[in-house]
Formats: structure tokens, C-alpha cells, sequence
């Protein structure tokens, strides 16, 4: 190869490179403006129910009188909205009792990972086994006469979590309770 046509060569990949160098530092400056993304939507809440506590995979023991404390991690895109809970004794059965409504969470997106909503339990039931049910929905959906999600508004923006609890050790054994007899 002739010393000319080397530098020819080398002077079209010199001449590529710059190219390449100057369409990435120009395609920073082609992405749109951020006021140019849509606002992303609002999402149903998401109940990390593997790191619930307590875990809803076994039966609480607890005591007539007692004070037990919950928490699950909660996710979701709130646009401004805060999340309520309601929590129900026996829910959908004959016997249900509204228990009580959580604190209200604060606003935040669906990248948070930091939100948990916790709730003390003032176990007054009567002894035997039971299912807690914690329904979870953004405020506009909330319907604080009933402490569920209005149906009218939005069935699909509610997340549930269930908890068997065992008061007063009533039946004798945790494997009374329909949970703890799962594999």
C-alpha cells in the first residue's frame, strides 16, 4: 500500500470518528424537553405482601385486648392522591365488623420503595379464627362510611392484603385456621 493511499485511510476513519463524536454529543441536544413527557398515570396500589409484617403466609396469635402492630410496603403512581386503608374483621362474611381506617399515606410515584402503611390492631373479636382484611385505595375512592373503595368510582384502584388471626388460642392449634393448614 502506497504511503498515499494510507493516509487516505487513515483520514476517512479520522474523518468517521469525528462524525461519530459529533452525532453523540449532538443527540443530547435532540431529546425532546421534559415538558414534552406525559405525566404518568395514576396506578392501583401494590401491596408487597411477601414482606408484610406480620407475614399474611402464617396465622397471628393474638389476645383479646391486645395491640397488634401491622405493616405492608406500598407502591404506586398517586398523582397527588393519598392512599387510606380500611380494615376489616371477617370480610364479606356475615360477621364482618369495620375495625378501623389506617393513617392516610402521603402522595408519592411508583419508583418509592420507601412507603409502608402500619396500623395498630385493637384485637376485640371473639375467640376463635378470623380473617383480617386490609383494602387500600387512593382518597377519591375511599368511602369513609363504609371503609371501602366506592364502586361507583373505581374497582380496579383497591389492593387487598389478608392475615388469618387466631384470638384467644381458640380453636386449640393454629392449624384450626384455614391458612395454617396451606402446604
Amino acid at each position: 500500500m502506497t504511503i498515499q493511499a494510507r493516509f487516505s485511510s487513515l483520514a476517512r476513519a479520522s474523518h468517521l470518528q469525528g462524525l461519530l463524536a459529533l452525532t453523540m454529543t449532538l443527540a443530547g441536544c435532540l431529546a425532546p424537553p421534559a415538558e414534552d413527557f406525559p405525566e404518568p398515570e395514576q396506578t392501583p396500589p401494590f401491596l408487597d405482601l411477601l414482606q408484610a409484617d406480620p407475614p399474611i403466609t402464617e396465622v397471628v396469635s393474638v389476645a383479646s385486648r391486645d395491640q397488634k402492630p401491622f405493616a405492608i410496603p406500598v407502591r404506586s403512581e398517586d398523582r397527588g392522591e393519598r392512599l387510606w386503608g380500611g380494615l376489616h374483621l371477617d370480610f364479606k362474611l356475615e360477621t364482618e365488623v369495620r375495625v378501623e381506617i389506617t393513617p392516610p399515606e402521603e402522595p408519592s410515584t411508583l419508583d418509592d420503595t420507601r412507603r409502608s402503611l402500619t396500623f395498630t390492631w385493637n384485637v376485640v373479636a371473639t375467640p376463635g379464627c378470623h380473617q383480617l382484611a386490609l383494602l387500600v385505595t387512593h382518597e377519591r375512592n375511599f368511602d369513609f362510611e363504609t371503609w371501602k373503595p366506592k364502586p361507583e368510582v373505581s374497582q380496579g384502584d383497591v389492593a387487598i392484603a389478608t392475615w388469618w388471626v387466631l384470638v384467644d388460642g381458640q380453636p386449640e392449634s393454629p392449624t384450626d385456621c384455614p391458612a395454617g393448614t396451606a402446604p
